[in-house]
């Protein structure tokens, strides 16, 4: 199979010049394409690829990764991460980290940049929005609007939603 990309087509995709290959704690032959901010403090897009380049392992950026692996196609996977980053890149998109009150992680994931979660997990007490080549803030979160159950916070018109999608069904009493 040939490479998904190189340093210089990855330039021109993303359209950002500061693209490095840097090898990964442990190598492991995997191949790591980090997209850099002007601020070298800030945390960098990273593309984790195999040592031929021909599947891309995740996509990451600060806290967050994700597979990009629905199709059969690893070109098809490609260009979905691309955009992706192209968005996190263009701040169309931003990455929602989700912590505890003692500021542990616990879950994150790319945001329109207006765009809050329709459901948190129960332990959850602070958002930060984190925007590449900017320093991450604090997102105002009114948790009212949120419904507290056992494990999450569901945003009460998602879980009005939920409650006619299961109406009738084993799991009706979930969002109960």
């Amino acid at each position: 199979m040939e490479s998904l990309t190189t340093l210089s087509a990855l330039r021109t995709l993303l359209r950002w010049q500061n693209i490095t290959e840097i090898q990964p704690d442990g190598g492991g032959g995997l191949r790591c394409f980090s997209v850099w901010p002007t601020g070298k403090w800030l945390p960098q897009i990273e593309f984790v690829f195999d040592h031929k380049v021909t599947t891309l392992i995740q996509l990451g950026f600060g806290p967050w990764h994700s597979h990009y692996e629905r199709y059969q196609d690893e070109r098809r996977n490609f260009r979905q991460a691309v955009a992706v980053a192209r968005a996190l890149i263009n701040g169309s998109r931003c990455l929602l980290v989700e912590r505890s009150a003692l500021g542990k992680y616990l879950a994150s994931g790319p945001f329109r940049i207006s765009q809050l979660p329709m459901s948190l997990p129960a332990e959850c007490a602070r958002v930060e929005r984190l925007v590449f080549d900017h320093p991450a803030v604090d997102v105002d979160i009114d948790f009212s609007r949120y419904y507290r159950g056992k494990y999450s916070l569901i945003e009460h018109s998602y879980r009005e939603k939920l409650k006619r999608i299961f109406k009738g069904t084993k799991n009706e009493r979930l969002f109960d």
